[in-house]
């Protein structure tokens, strides 16, 4: 097959044709013979010495048996698209925990488009994450996407991942997501945020707002009740005459103060 490093009686072909070796891999056995070596068989060999072309057919073990990845499948950072998983696939930089791009501390959610083929959207479950370290980066799932929507192309669904640095860190944490698939090998893909400050939750950013109508609302209803009470004194102690307009206002008024704040 082979004659001084290329391929036989292709030494002297001009460059522009090309050389092409194309090497099929089937999981369990040959389609045309049992392969009964525990490494792997090769099942067939194919030449074409016209177009200087050679197509192998190999046969391995698979542990798990069935079809492993789920075609159709994509999800993306905009709707219809498949930045990270494409037709099934993990794309080049989101399948491992240590790629060249991490998202900035500033950015506190991500939100990703899942789609997939509407005879097949049924088999899509609930994602899972898992993140690297444990403690000091707070992640939550929420959307559509997480809480079980069926995507479809006509009709992506969406995942947020939502994510605030409780720490400062020099190296970014590691968000593992895993999309489990009925029949498949899981849809997994690894984010990474970087945690340069600490960042406070919405919830605790609105906390000091809350205590501040609390404490107003106290003042409010402290205040009422000393107005009342001079009032009360002025008209049985001291038997001074209040306008019946000056009360009705006066009501009025601390009616909608205490509405307004508490």
């Amino acid at each position: 097959m082979f004659q001084n490093g290329d391929l036989a009686k292709c030494e002297t072909t001009f460059e522009e044709m090309g050389r092409t070796a194309q090497v099929n891999i089937i999981c369990g056995r040959c389609s045309n013979k049992v392969c009964k070596d525990e490494d792997g068989c090769i099942c067939s060999i194919s030449y074409d010495e016209r177009m200087c072309r050679v197509v192998v057919e190999l046969s391995i073990p698979c542990a798990k048996s069935g079809p492993r990845v789920f075609k159709g499948f994509t999800v993306g950072f905009h709707p219809r698209s498949s930045e990270v998983v494409y037709n099934g696939l993990t794309q080049l930089g989101f399948e491992q925990p240590h790629h060249g791009f991490s998202f900035p501390s500033e950015q506190i959610h991500v939100s990703l488009y899942l789609s997939a083929m509407s005879s097949l959207s049924v088999l899509v479950g609930q994602p899972t994450f898992r993140v690297n370290p444990t403690k000091g980066l707070g992640v939550m799932l929420t959307g559509s996407g997480a809480n079980g929507a069926k995507p479809t192309v006509l009709s992506p669904t969406v995942l947020n991942v939502n994510w605030i640095c409780e720490i400062t860190r020099s190296s970014p944490y590691e968000v593992n997501v895993s999309i489990p698939v009925a029949g498949y090998d899981p849809i997994e893909f690894t984010l990474t945020k970087e945690c340069g400050y600490t960042q406070e939750r919405e919830n605790d950013s609105m906390r000091g707002w809350a205590t501040f109508g609390i404490i107003s609302c106290i003042f409010i209803v402290l205040s009422s009740l000393l107005c009342c009470g001079g009032f009360i004194y002025k008209t049985r102690v001291e038997h001074q005459v209040i306008s019946p307009s000056f009360l009705e206002l006066f009501i009025k008024l601390l009616s909608n103060a205490i509405q307004k704040v508490c």
